[in-house]
C-alpha cells in the first residue's frame, strides 16, 4: 500500500499500510486505537503528519523492544522484562514479574 501525502488514512488504508512484524495486518481494533491516538483534529483519519507521527511511535517501540530483548529470540522474557521495567524507574517484585509472565 502507499500512504498518499495528499489525503487522509482511514483504518482500512492504515491496516494496509502498516505490518505488525508478522506479514500480518494489524488487528482491526488495534488500528482504531492508533488512529484515535494520533487523529490530532478529530476527523476519524490520519493525514500524513499524523501518520509521521504515527511511524515514529511505532518504531520508537520497536527499537526499544528490541534493545531489552538481549538474546534477539523475538520474544521478552521475565529477566528481560524486569530489566526494562527497573530501567524506566520501576521497582517491582519478582513475584509481580511473574504474574505479568503469566497474563
Amino acid at each position: 500500500a502507499v500512504v498518499s501525502t495528499q489525503s487522509t488514512g482511514s483504518a482500512n488504508e492504515l491496516q494496509s499500510a502498516l505490518s505488525n512484524g508478522t506479514w500480518q495486518p494489524f488487528n482491526p481494533e488495534t488500528i482504531r486505537l492508533m488512529i484515535s491516538m494520533f487523529d490530532k483534529d478529530g476527523n476519524g483519519t490520519i493525514n500524513f503528519q499524523e501518520f509521521g507521527s504515527l511511524w515514529k511511535y511505532i518504531n520508537d517501540w520497536q527499537n526499544t523492544f528490541r534493545y531489552y530483548d538481549r538474546d534477539n529470540s523475538g520474544s521478552i522474557d521475565q529477566n528481560e522484562l524486569q530489566t526494562a521495567i527497573t530501567s524506566f524507574g520501576f521497582r517491582l517484585s519478582s513475584k509481580f514479574y511473574g504474574l505479568l509472565m503469566r497474563k
